[in-house]
């Protein structure tokens, strides 16, 4: 691959050559062999009659089936271009010059088509122009990669579009044994390239810049087509409407990528925000029955529209059975303790409960909370979790949360009768939530 050439016919005395090959107009890569291979990165110097080759510079060792090659990815420059002879040195001694010879293409200058090392090779391009290079949006250096991913497709490595998230995402369902891994992953689109995260053998992209483009996976030795929609997708609402267990696993998917994303990301925290309200809407369920040995109720759970939610309801537990407490959210749950809770009378339960052969409804049976920092993504409905001593469970669930801030407001100031508001109340469950709306 590297051919010798006699230093006699050099203006400098040059004893191997290195390949090249432009990746874009901007990029380039250099594939240095033979003693060369031991080269130490950490302290190479390397320079030109056009001056130092300019950082940032990327490295990588692959194995070879010959021996090894030292490969190196840096910014177009004069210092790298085919024909330059380049003086490489090290602190340990290693020196040498040599001329650059320009090859056709990247399985040229690596001498091989083993689709395991050009897919090597796909993710340390990918690694670095989504990292230290900044060549996110270099297009000529996607079409590249895309190429060479093309080249090393397999049919079986195929990734199925299963739903529209809004109106420029996309989610794709993966091929079976590909989850997220020790590694990183990188998708190529045609354009661009980027480093994205994998749940749970699905992916979520923008699809126009990504559709029929590839996955280059942090683990296998081929990447994963990418395929373009053949016709109209369902919605990931439409997922979430419907009864079958695959669509309701894959609109939890969906929703569980969209909560990561929101928190790095603008549009994600609106379109959760849309889905939860229209997603279908559980009856509320309260656990109420005089005749059992105790109950409660989530009567109110309302987002106070800056990260927190503020809770109204009640419980009745003559008995002592209720354990524990949590509450559940699409994204999560969160442990609740009694002691935290501040509790009122509900004379409007005194009768319903009165001949309760297990005992009444006791004096403060309400209770009222703010969680400042409770919802922190949209929630249309939360779940109140009782743990029993027994280890049972029961779930109570709260009417719809997600409401206009004025109505919220007023929600919220006439959740307690003012009898019963207590300054310490109003000092921490009422004001803050309605400061916030």
């Amino acid at each position: 691959m590297f051919e010798e050439l006699p230093a006699a016919s050099l203006d400098v005395a040059v004893s191997v050559s290195v390949g090249s090959v432009p990746l874009s107009p901007g990029v380039v890569m250099l594939a240095f062999s033979g003693p060369l291979t031991e080269l130490d990165p950490s302290s190479a110097s390397l320079g030109s009659a056009d001056g130092p080759v300019r950082p940032p510079l990327s490295w990588l060792r692959l194995p070879d089936s010959q021996g090894r090659l030292l490969l190196l990815l840096a910014k177009a420059q004069p210092a790298v271009t085919p024909g330059a002879v380049l003086h490489v040195a090290d602190e340990r001694g290693l020196e040498d010059s040599v001329r650059i010879v320009g090859e056709a293409s990247l399985p040229a200058l690596l001498g091989t088509t083993d689709p395991a090392t050009l897919l090597a090779v796909l993710r340390f391009i990918a690694a670095k122009a989504t990292g230290i290079l900044r060549l996110s949006a270099d297009g000529d250096l996607a079409q590249s990669c895309h190429y060479l991913a093309h080249s090393l497709r397999a049919p079986e490595r195929t990734a199925l579009p299963v739903a529209l998230c809004g109106h420029d995402l996309m989610m794709w369902r993966l091929p079976d044994g590909i989850h997220a891994g020790a590694g990183a992953h990188y998708a190529l689109g045609r354009r661009s390239l980027r480093r994205v995260a994998v749940d749970d053998g699905t992916l979520i992209l923008p699809g126009r810049q990504f559709e029929g483009g590839y996955l280059l996976p942090a683990e296998g030795e081929r990447p994963i087509h990418l395929a373009p929609a053949g016709g109209r997708l369902p919605t990931l609402s439409d997922l979430g409407r419907r009864k079958d267990p695959q669509s309701l696993a894959l609109y939890r998917r969906g929703v569980a990528e969209l909560a990561r994303r929101a928190t790095t990301g603008e549009s994600a925290p609106r379109l959760l925000r849309d889905l939860q309200l229209l997603a279908p809407v559980e009856q509320s369920q309260h656990y109420a029955a005089p005749d059992r040995p105790f109950g409660a109720a989530l009567e109110m759970a309302l987002s106070d529209h800056a990260g927190g939610v503020f809770l109204r309801g009640w419980i009745r537990d003559p008995l002592h059975l209720i354990a524990r407490l949590s509450l559940h959210c699409p994204y999560g749950e969160r442990q609740l303790a009694l002691e935290e809770m501040h509790r009122f009378p509900r004379p409007d339960l005194v009768k319903k409960y009165a001949d309760a052969p297990h005992g009444g409804i006791g004096l403060r049976p309400g209770f009222a909370l703010h969680l400042p920092d409770g919802a922190p993504l949209p929630v249309a409905q939360w779940r109140l979790r009782l743990g029993l001593t027994t280890g049972d469970t029961i779930d109570l669930t709260a009417p719809p949360g997600i409401t206009h801030a004025q109505s919220a407001r007023d929600a919220v100031l006439g959740a307690i009768a003012p009898a019963h508001v207590t300054p310490e109340i109003m000092a921490r469950c009422i004001a803050p939530a309605v400061e916030r709306l």
